[in-house]
């Protein structure tokens, strides 16, 4: 287990959600166990996949010059234990078949502060983090 915080990286082209996501995770109650990263574009996205190799991704599935999947998939290439939420305002059913990476999550937007809290605890777990860096 490591006492690094959570390499988190939120990814959608709407400004507003991810300044409201960002300023949500500041504030959260496990708040201290992630550091955030964001971004609007999806070259922006994948450059810091490739240089930071994020934890946890939290993805809009619908980005101008790619999709969430494809950044999805780029991170599964090099970080294959990685959390991967994709986000979206459509109704969207989670395929992890052959073709497509692995989805943990799938927040449908807009969506509700309690659930994402939920998700962000899930997470903080799933990843053996929450108890050793609540010590």
């Amino acid at each position: 287990m490591s006492d690094q915080k959570i390499k988190l990286l939120v990814v959608d082209d709407d400004e507003d959600i991810v300044l409201m996501m960002s300023d949500f995770l500041e504030v959260v109650e496990n708040s201290h166990l992630f550091s955030v990263t964001t971004s609007k574009s999806f070259d922006d996205a994948a450059s810091i996949i490739s240089n930071l190799k994020p934890d946890v991704l939290i993805t809009d599935i619908t980005l101008p010059g790619g999709g969430g999947l494809l950044l999805a998939g780029s991170l599964r290439d090099i970080n294959a234990g990685a959390f991967v939420v994709i986000m979206s305002g459509w109704n969207y059913t989670i395929n992890n078949g052959e073709d497509t990476p692995k989805i943990d999550a799938y927040l449908k937007k807009p969506f509700e502060f309690d659930k994402f809290d939920e998700l962000i605890t899930q997470i903080a777990s799933s990843l053996n983090r929450l108890s050793t860096l609540s010590k």
